[in-house]
């Protein structure tokens, strides 16, 4: 079923929005079609497609998520795109929203193009709630640096000095994850983060990627917390 995003969708919505029209068009979809719709803000819901051409539908059932638990990514600014990459992943997988931050280790700098960085991150969430179908648009935000961070819920650091394993963590409804950039983050910024209020974790002994180490991390919170399946106590 394909998936499409509309802010202002209600139950008496007649239309696909402007935005998604030229996608809508261009998969060819077919008089009677079901298609599924997200509002961006926690529900959304299934459609019929009436006249592909104009992208006219009637909607139907009504959709709601059934998150278990809320985790919000706060994520180091990297080159290569690699932190686009962990917001693609990390929405994909039910995030609450995500913060770009600046590390002193961070080769890429966003300076005086924070507002055109943060309209492009919120594209790539945008298309990875579609490909998903989520029903939750993460808030984008960012932070000139870790001084600027505070957890929600339960705040870990991943760090592979750490000698706490993430499995370790007490199971809660609300994570704050901080993924720092490819040199990793250095000692101040941890203590920095610690004294605000995080702990530090690994995920096993393994290095991951800044793009590829919240994801991993997020499935796992997602498991502990009965989310995937049976929760682990």
């Amino acid at each position: 079923m394909h998936f499409f995003f509309d802010p202002g969708i209600t139950e008496s919505s007649t239309q696909i929005q402007k935005d998604e029209l030229t996608h809508f068009r261009s998969l060819r979809i077919n008089p009677g079609e079901q298609i599924g719709i997200s509002s961006g803000k926690g529900f959304g819901f299934l459609a019929t497609v009436t006249d592909p051409q104009s992208g006219q539908i009637s909607v139907g059932e009504r959709l709601t998520e059934s998150t278990v638990s809320q985790i919000h990514l706060v994520q180091a600014i990297a080159k290569g795109g690699r932190d686009e990459l962990a917001l693609q992943a990390c929405t994909e997988l039910g995030i609450a929203s995500a913060t770009a931050f600046q590390a002193e280790r961070s080769v890429s700098r966003w300076d005086s193009k924070v507002e055109k960085n943060l309209e492009r991150w919120e594209q790539i969430a945008i298309s990875a709630i579609k490909q998903s179908q989520q029903l939750r648009l993460p808030a984008v935000s960012y932070a000139p640096g870790v001084s600027d961070l505070r957890p929600e819920g339960i705040g870990l650091v991943l760090d592979p000095r750490a000698t706490r394993q993430l499995g370790e963590v007490e199971v809660g409804s609300t994570y704050t994850v901080v993924v720092g950039p490819e040199g990793g983050l250095n000692e101040s910024e941890v203590a920095k983060l610690v004294s605000n209020g995080f702990q530090t974790v690994k995920l096993g002994d393994s290095v991951l990627r800044t793009s590829t180490a919240g994801a991993a991390a997020i499935a796992c919170l997602k498991l502990m917390s009965g989310e995937f399946g049976k929760r682990l106590d």
